[in-house]
């Protein structure tokens, strides 16, 4: 059995689509939805759909917004631990054959989370997230970006152009499998191993920071993250976040990246 588990706030339409790509795996499967407080109009769409796949998915509502990692620690919560448990964003749709790659595939013991190949509208592959820990000169960057809100504007605007003058992001040249520092929060695979350190995600954040805070919660036992290119996740990205202010976004992520910068 494969648990899946996901947060919804307020975007219910892309839970179904993540239901629907999982009740088709070739794994048996079960998907736990967590709502993190949304509005009634929402609840109402959750419980419909919690009615349509009633055998194959259970619905967890909070009463508060936990944040991201918060919420799937809910999801967690008195599951079994002796099968790969996926846990991420509510805007995935997996690959048919996702549970069967994992389930399939050898991984080194201290490969304690698997980070899968998650791909963008665009095409753009978001892992490997990083690879190796991230360089000083990218730190002093991560200290200007962070240093106010019009540094970070500025570094954004140059960026984006640099990719527009490269043709687009692309990373699709670097899908070796293998270990690497971190991998992208939208989706993570914890295995059987990760809980026997661990009872839950390091969920100091409400939003941004998860990936060097799981880097880090790794590290404290010498465990690691393995990529695997073949387990394939379609990301809508950010569909939840899309919604909020880009001044407010900025404030979420500035808000923890000095005590998890440590992790990068």
């Amino acid at each position: 059995m494969f648990y899946f588990i996901c947060v919804n706030y307020n975007n219910s339409d892309y839970t179904e689509a993540l239901i629907k790509s999982v009740i088709n795996q070739e794994k048996d499967s079960f998907v736990i939805v967590v709502d993190n407080c949304s509005n009634e109009q929402e609840l109402k769409k959750l419980n419909d759909i919690e009615s349509k796949y009633n055998e194959k998915v259970r619905l967890i509502k909070s009463d508060v917004n936990l944040g991201y990692f918060g919420g799937l620690n809910l999801g967690l919560k008195g599951l079994p631990r002796n099968h790969p448990i996926v846990v991420g964003n509510n805007d995935l749709v997996y690959e048919s054959n996702f549970t069967q790659i994992i389930s399939q595939t050898t991984y080194p013991d201290d490969a304690l989370v698997i980070a899968p190949n998650v791909i963008t509208k665009d095409g753009y592959h978001q892992n490997p997230h990083c690879r190796k820990r991230v360089s000083k000169f990218r730190k002093f960057l991560y200290d200007i970006y962070f240093s106010n809100y019009i540094a970070a504007l500025v570094l954004t605007w140059g960026s984006r152009f640099l990719n527009y003058l490269k043709g687009g992001r692309n990373n699709s040249f670097d899908q070796g499998r293998g270990y690497i520092h971190m991998g992208i929060g939208a989706c993570y695979v914890l295995m059987p191993s990760f809980f026997k350190y661990f009872d839950e995600l390091d969920n100091k954040v409400f939003l941004y920071g998860e990936e060097a805070y799981l880097a880090g919660q790794l590290m404290e036992v010498n465990g690691k993250i393995f990529y695997e290119p073949d387990a394939i996740v379609h990301h809508e990205e950010s569909a939840t976040l899309a919604k909020v202010a880009s001044k407010t976004k900025y404030g979420y992520m500035k808000s923890s990246y000095y005590d998890y910068k440590k992790y990068l």
